[in-house]
């Protein structure tokens, strides 16, 4: 599994929002707005950043573990 911030969540980031907005614009829900591709990006990275802070935090105090390390 990767960690938390590895390239998974990364790649994540960058298509979901453009795809969200092809589906809406495929399937006639909503409207395709430029300002709505920013914020959804936005947001999603605003959302990542607490979680990457609480991860650094935490595996620095050692009360996170690693699973590759065999519990």
């Amino acid at each position: 599994m990767a960690a938390i911030g590895g390239p998974i969540t990364s790649s994540l980031l960058k298509p979901l929002p453009i795809t969200y907005e092809i589906l809406q614009l495929l399937f006639e829900l909503g409207s395709f707005d430029t300002d709505d591709l920013i914020l959804n990006t936005l947001g999603g990275v605003i959302g990542y950043l607490p979680i990457k802070l609480f991860y650094i935090v935490f595996k620095k105090n050692g009360t996170i573990r690693s699973q590759a390390k065999g519990q």
